[in-house]
């Protein structure tokens, strides 16, 4: 498939990611070589904020102790959650939070923030959880 924007009357150029033609002015000036013919880095500026989106979260992930977890891995456990928040099933359109344990940096699930700070407030403590249980079924909530 192959589009181009009336907008400029400059040189197509094909994104190496999306495999669409387009015009120069959807490339960033820094990925235009001199030639003007190929872009440096390949990607328009579409494909490019994807990338570099994707790269800051896998970073983000590794400095908080998540070692080695992507992209695929979180599309994958969203999918195995049937797109769920993995506590209070909630669906959301913004990212869900990757729940890991603090020690070993295991990844337990996808949950939405709300639960993520539930689980923060409650030093991921089951004790306190249960406790918590107990004492809403006292309350007859």
């Amino acid at each position: 498939m192959t589009s181009y924007s009336d907008c400029c009357q400059a040189e197509l150029i094909h994104c190496k990611d999306c495999k669409v033609l387009k015009c120069e002015c959807q490339f960033h000036a820094s990925c235009i070589t001199a030639k003007r013919s190929t872009p440096k880095r390949g990607f328009c500026k579409t494909c490019w904020a994807s990338r570099s989106t994707y790269k800051l979260r896998e970073k983000n992930w590794a400095r908080s102790g998540i070692i080695g977890f992507t992209i695929a891995d979180y599309d994958r456990l969203l999918k195995e959650q049937d797109g769920k928040c993995a506590i209070c099933e909630a669906t959301q359109l913004q990212n869900f939070d990757v729940d890991h344990d603090h020690k070993t940096g295991v990844v337990r699930g996808l949950i939405c923030r709300d639960c993520n700070f539930m689980l923060g407030k409650a030093k991921d403590d089951p004790i306190i959880l249960s406790r918590a249980v107990e004492y809403l079924l006292k309350a007859g909530v």
